[in-house]
């Protein structure tokens, strides 16, 4: 069966939880906050996740943008800005005891992720001209290039993955294929490039089957952007999910598989990871610890909804039952797998057992 990797947990909700930071719309870079104002309690809580098993820690970048920065205090300028995000590879790398390899994901947000006062990642409502894919392409590829082109601490040869998450709609993840591609063909050798994933935020109550098969498609389908360039977007390592309720998570995967098979079959699936045995795309899903809470985005607090939503089961039960089953179905090239809002180190450790008593 596929091979499994760990990604860590929630940073922002886990800084909350055991650290008592609070967050709202007068911290709009939420859990990047700290990169300004307590560096070492965001350390802290990167090793919390290494040492609870996690082969691979993601940056404090989620919310992190120039405009972030700016929008927080407007004496910081965007070289300090620019900085700030950089220093978040090494207090993610300075996870890991010496001993160990350190594996960092470099974390980054939507374009939704980083509006204020209000984030809109799980919307996906943007204003114009953001609503569409020349803009998003040009501003995502910008943000990249921060680390890409960093030759003063060398931030992009320290990570060796490139997280592009919770993205909702379709013509965001065409823009950041083709932004992948812009900085990718900027890049002095092909060695250079990282692998990277794009995952999608499925946050209605019922799973829209539509959505999920529209948003693959737009994920890993030979096109262009748009017609805007004759060149094919570059196809991702990895697709997934996250930020989304785990009830939901077992049927959103296998509309995935379904879409994928039959991409295949029509000719229209992008192959490009030569070095994978199966030539498919890595699955990568960390979707909510919620236990029936709902997140509102307007005050960044979780809200109870009605008890019939709660979840009895323990997480880690659910979830790996489901990413058992992927795994035997056989689709995917490898499985990554973690949690995102309200799952902390303990949740990890969780998976982390589980997956040794598979192996």
């Amino acid at each position: 069966m596929s091979p499994v990797l760990l990604l860590d947990g929630g940073l922002g909700t886990t800084l909350e939880a055991d650290h008592g930071i609070r967050f709202s719309p007068a911290t709009p870079l939420w859990s990047s906050h700290l990169l300004i104002t307590n560096p070492s309690v965001l350390r802290a809580v990167h090793a919390a996740f290494a040492a609870s098993g996690a082969d691979i820690v993601m940056t404090g970048t989620y919310q992190a943008s120039i405009e972030g920065f700016l929008n927080t205090d407007a004496a910081i300028t965007p070289a300090q800005a620019t900085g700030y995000m950089r220093a978040a590879v090494d207090l993610a790398r300075e996870a890991f005891p010496p001993s160990h390899a350190a594996r960092v994901a470099l974390s980054l947000g939507p374009y939704g992720a980083v509006m204020h006062p209000v984030s809109a990642e799980y919307a996906g409502d943007y204003p114009a001209p953001m609503d569409e894919i020349p803009a998003l392409r040009d501003w995502h590829a910008a943000r990249l290039r921060l680390f890409a082109q960093d030759t003063e601490t060398h931030s992009w040869d320290k990570v060796e993955f490139v997280a592009l998450e919770t993205v909702k709609r379709v013509y965001e993840v065409t823009a950041i294929r083709a932004a992948v591609g812009d900085v990718f063909a900027s890049l002095p050798s092909a060695e250079d490039r990282k692998k990277w994933w794009v995952c999608g935020v499925f946050p209605t109550d019922q799973v829209d089957e539509e959505q999920v098969r529209r948003w693959i498609r737009a994920s890993l389908e030979n096109t262009t952007a748009n017609g805007e360039d004759s060149c094919p977007l570059p196809r991702p390592w990895g697709v997934g999910l996250n930020c989304t309720r785990i009830e939901n998570v077992p049927r959103i995967m296998e509309i995935m598989e379904e879409e994928v098979t039959r991409m295949v079959q029509e000719g229209t699936f992008v192959d490009e990871w030569q070095a994978s045995a199966t030539g498919r795309p890595w699955l990568v899903v960390y979707p909510d610890g919620t236990q029936g809470e709902r997140y509102d985005p307007s005050t960044k607090q979780w809200v109870k909804r009605d008890v019939a939503d709660t979840v009895t089961r323990p997480w880690e039960d659910v979830f790996w039952e489901t990413v058992q089953a992927a795994r035997q179905r056989g689709l995917w090239e490898g499985v990554m797998i973690g949690g995102c809002c309200r799952t902390g180190p303990k949740d990890i450790a969780a998976l982390r057992r589980k997956i040794d008593s598979a192996f």
